[in-house]
């Protein structure tokens, strides 16, 4: 305010000065005045010019000052609790008056074991990772699909994983920073594949099989190769084709070569082979 005032004040003199040495060289031009009346004038104008500059250079770094008192967050988000009361002394560079958290987009880190990372074919990057999506608490799929930002151009030696980085909008806020979720990750090349009941695989010395019921209502034992589970699914990634009946019950009374009547309770029909990309 003071700094304000100052100038104004240098300004009416700036003002005060050039109306008195524009008198002045006008009697100087019709010899009313002596030369070093004028001259007088003159310097007069100068000093007031210079004295006019300066309080401008004060106004200048008040201002500056001023904007020193107000703090602006770089990025939207929402801020923790204050740290400082009101009236506290805080010291530049060394105070955290409170913490700002950004929450859209968001940022989610994971990792994958060295054998994980293998089952993709090798390291996941942004050129090779198709799509990442995130499993909330509640076991539902988050809307947004994310997208890859970083992944680690090694292994942790130390953990024997690979970390990486997705960003997923978060607009309405929904996931906020330090939840627990789980991501599944998309990549690798496509291949036809099918989803059967969990139940309907079983396990062997040999391997997982499958009970599938032949053209003659006899049961065949069929070997597969099994992926992740989607959801009560499991993903088979070998072994099945399109119109297999896939038993999904009573599968204690069977044995290969045996002949059943099929029920549609107890018969899963393959009909919707899924492109599916290496999940995890």
């Amino acid at each position: 305010m003071q700094e304000t005032t100052s100038f104004l004040e240098q300004n009416v003199r700036v003002m005060r000065a050039q109306s008195e040495e524009n008198r002045q060289r006008q009697l100087l031009a019709e010899n009313f005045v002596s030369q070093r009346a004028y001259d007088v004038a003159k310097a007069d104008l100068a000093i007031a010019g210079a004295a006019l500059q300066a309080a401008k250079v004060r106004v200048q770094q008040a201002e500056l000052n001023l904007s020193y008192t107000t703090v602006k967050a770089p990025v939207n988000g929402m801020t923790g609790c204050s740290l400082f009361s009101e009236g506290a002394l805080v010291s530049a560079n060394n105070s955290v008056l409170t913490t700002l958290t950004q929450l859209s987009p968001i940022w989610v880190r994971f990792s994958f074991s060295d054998n994980e990372v293998a089952q993709f074919g090798g390291h996941l990057n942004e050129k090779n990772v198709r799509s990442v999506s995130m499993i909330l608490p509640d076991g539902s799929e988050y809307q947004q699909e994310g997208k890859l930002n970083f992944s680690a151009s090694k292994i942790d030696p130390l953990l024997g994983t690979q970390q990486l980085r997705a960003t997923f909008e978060n607009s309405s806020q929904r996931i906020l920073p330090g939840q627990f979720v789980r991501v599944r990750v998309t990549a690798g090349e496509s291949r036809t594949v099918y989803r059967v009941p969990q139940v309907a695989v079983l396990t062997s010395d040999l391997g997982r099989y499958v009970y599938v019921i032949n053209e003659n209502n006899a049961v065949v034992q069929r070997p597969v190769i099994a992926g992740d589970w989607i959801g009560k699914d499991w993903i088979i990634l070998d072994g099945l084709n399109a119109g297999d009946r896939v038993v999904i019950d009573n599968m204690i009374k069977l044995t290969p070569s045996k002949v059943v009547d099929p029920q549609l309770r107890d018969i899963y029909l393959l009909h919707n082979p899924m492109r599916h990309l290496q999940i995890k």
